[in-house]
Order: C-alpha cells, then structure tokens, then sequence
C-alpha cells in the first residue's frame, strides 16, 4: 500500500467509526454497569407501605430513571411521555422517577409527584449520591439501563417518545 493510501486510510477511520456509532452499529460491548442503589419509594405505588427499590431486583428488565425536580418544568412536559411508554412498555419496563431536591419532605415531592400526573414511583435522592453516581448534570435525565444492568444511555432534556420506544424495543425480550 502506498504512503498516500496508508495516510487517507487512517485519515478515514474517524469519519467510520462516528457513522457507525450514528448508525447504532456500535457493538454494545464495554458498557458500563449502572451503579447500585436502593431507596424507598416516596411517591407513587409503593409510598404508603414504604417499599423499596433496588437496581439489583429489576434485572431482567429494562429500568428506566428519570431524574426530576418540581421546580422543573421541562420535567414536568416529560410525564405524559413517560407515563405512555410505561402504558405501552409496562411489562418490559420498570419506570422510576428520582426526585433530586435536598430537603423536601415525602409529602411535598407526594405533592409535586401528582401534580405533574406521573403514574410511576417516585424515590428521593435527598443526599445527591445517586445524581452524582449516574452524572446527572441537567433535568430531566433520564438514564436507560439494559436486563443485563448496564447504562445503554443517559440524556438530558425532554425524551423523544418515537426514539425511546425504538430503544426500549430494541433492549426488550423478543
């Protein structure tokens, strides 16, 4: 091979590897666990018999995190979104929301928690241990783990209800 066609070839490969990762043709491979937790439910089932959640007994299903504020009105537009994925998904899907404000109260996060609508718990991160674990910069986050209790993605902002359901699809069993 020529010094030319060496030099283009390695030139290339960026502009490879950045379609393919566009594309989804990355391998899945190297995927970073998600951290550990377990928190009560405050709001939402769950809340008046004071369950627990744990990642570790969601394996097996895809577990959606939403981290969320009740000050936060982007939060607040991203409910219904989720409430129809955990409609359409339910099976496939378990759905939490993380309320991510130090000092509230079970009932004042109780009281955002239906005033926004969502049909899905809520738990509390009153420390930010949990935020800081999953690097959450900017709410909404919405963190999306695979079966197998890996961190397949975390993006802030509004969800896109077309895109998450093609990756809840995607990650779900057949």
């Amino acid at each position: 091979m020529s010094r030319l066609k060496t030099t283009l070839a390695y030139l290339a490969l960026p502009a490879v590897v950045l379609v393919a990762a566009a594309l989804g043709l990355w391998l899945e491979e190297g995927l970073e666990p998600a951290p550990s937790f377990a928190l009560p439910i405050v709001a939402g089932e769950g809340a008046r018999d004071g369950d627990r959640v744990s990642l570790e007994e969601q394996r097996g299903q895809v577990v959606l995190l939403d981290f969320w504020a009740s000050w936060c009105a982007p939060c607040q537009e991203s409910i219904p979104i989720l409430n129809r994925i955990e409609a359409e998904y339910g099976s496939d899907v378990t759905l939490l929301g993380v309320n991510v404000e130090a000092g509230l109260t079970p009932t004042q996060i109780q009281a955002a928690h239906r005033d926004f609508g969502a049909d899905f718990p809520s738990l509390h991160d009153e420390d930010g241990s949990l935020t800081a674990a999953y690097g959450v910069a900017g709410l909404p986050t919405l963190i999306v783990i695979d079966r197998e209790g890996r961190v397949v993605e975390a993006r802030a902002g509004v969800p896109d209800e077309g895109r998450l359901g093609a990756l809840i699809s995607r990650l779900s069993p057949p």
